[in-house]
Protein backbone atom coordinates (compact mmCIF):
# COMPACT_ATOMS: atom_id res chain seq x y z
CA UNK A 1 0.00 0.00 0.00
CA UNK A 2 1.11 3.67 -0.63
CA UNK A 3 1.96 5.62 1.65
CA UNK A 4 0.55 9.56 1.52
CA UNK A 5 2.35 11.75 0.53
CA UNK A 6 1.50 14.56 3.20
CA UNK A 7 3.23 12.29 5.44
CA UNK A 8 6.43 14.70 5.46
CA UNK A 9 8.57 13.04 8.15
CA UNK A 10 10.49 10.34 8.85
CA UNK A 11 10.87 8.15 12.32
CA UNK A 12 14.85 8.04 12.85
CA UNK A 13 16.79 7.53 16.45
CA UNK A 14 18.90 9.68 17.72
CA UNK A 15 21.15 10.40 20.91
CA UNK A 16 19.30 12.71 23.07
CA UNK A 17 22.41 15.19 22.93
CA UNK A 18 21.78 15.70 19.35
CA UNK A 19 18.42 17.38 19.89
CA UNK A 20 18.48 21.01 20.40
CA UNK A 21 15.80 22.63 21.92
CA UNK A 22 14.29 25.67 20.13
CA UNK A 23 14.93 29.17 21.34
CA UNK A 24 11.57 30.56 20.58
CA UNK A 25 9.20 27.45 22.51
CA UNK A 26 7.08 30.22 24.49
CA UNK A 27 5.48 27.10 25.98
CA UNK A 28 5.76 27.13 29.73
CA UNK A 29 3.25 24.21 32.02
CA UNK A 30 2.83 24.84 35.76
CA UNK A 31 5.02 22.33 38.61
CA UNK A 32 1.73 20.93 38.99
CA UNK A 33 1.46 19.99 35.17
CA UNK A 34 4.92 18.98 35.01
CA UNK A 35 4.61 16.70 38.00
CA UNK A 36 1.15 14.77 36.35
CA UNK A 37 2.92 14.54 33.48
CA UNK A 38 6.02 12.99 34.96
CA UNK A 39 3.55 10.77 36.88
CA UNK A 40 1.79 9.78 33.50
CA UNK A 41 5.25 9.23 31.21
CA UNK A 42 6.54 6.78 34.10
CA UNK A 43 3.02 5.20 34.25
CA UNK A 44 2.30 4.66 30.41
CA UNK A 45 5.74 5.44 28.75
CA UNK A 46 6.22 8.47 25.96
CA UNK A 47 2.87 7.86 23.77
CA UNK A 48 3.92 10.40 20.99
CA UNK A 49 7.20 11.43 19.34
CA UNK A 50 9.12 14.14 19.53
CA UNK A 51 9.77 16.13 16.17
CA UNK A 52 12.94 17.51 15.57
CA UNK A 53 14.22 19.59 12.36
CA UNK A 54 16.84 17.61 10.39
CA UNK A 55 18.13 20.71 9.14
CA UNK A 56 18.63 22.65 12.25
CA UNK A 57 18.58 19.78 15.26
CA UNK A 58 16.14 22.11 17.10
CA UNK A 59 13.17 20.41 18.42
CA UNK A 60 9.75 21.62 17.24
CA UNK A 61 7.39 19.39 19.37
CA UNK A 62 7.61 18.05 22.82
CA UNK A 63 9.53 20.14 24.74
CA UNK A 64 7.63 19.36 28.25
CA UNK A 65 7.95 15.48 27.54
CA UNK A 66 11.75 16.07 26.64
CA UNK A 67 12.21 17.50 29.80
CA UNK A 68 10.27 15.08 31.85
CA UNK A 69 12.47 12.26 30.15
CA UNK A 70 15.72 14.35 30.98
CA UNK A 71 14.74 14.31 34.39
CA UNK A 72 13.73 10.75 34.71
CA UNK A 73 16.99 9.47 32.61
CA UNK A 74 18.97 12.36 34.98
CA UNK A 75 20.20 13.99 32.04
CA UNK A 76 22.26 17.18 32.27
CA UNK A 77 24.50 18.61 29.57
CA UNK A 78 25.40 15.56 27.76
CA UNK A 79 25.65 13.40 31.20
CA UNK A 80 23.56 10.17 31.02
CA UNK A 81 23.00 10.38 26.93
CA UNK A 82 20.11 8.61 26.02
CA UNK A 83 18.64 7.37 22.47
CA UNK A 84 14.90 7.50 21.51
CA UNK A 85 13.07 7.57 18.35
CA UNK A 86 11.77 11.13 16.88
CA UNK A 87 9.86 12.23 13.97
CA UNK A 88 12.17 13.78 11.49
CA UNK A 89 11.21 16.93 9.30
CA UNK A 90 13.18 18.74 6.93
CA UNK A 91 12.09 22.39 6.70
CA UNK A 92 12.90 25.54 6.19
CA UNK A 93 13.28 27.65 9.67
CA UNK A 94 11.30 30.45 8.72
Amino acid sequence: MKKTDLQKFEMATVKRSEIKEHPQNPRVISDAAKKKLKEKMQDVGLLQPLIVNKRTGYLLGGHQRLATMDKIEKYKDGQNDYELDVAVVDIDEA
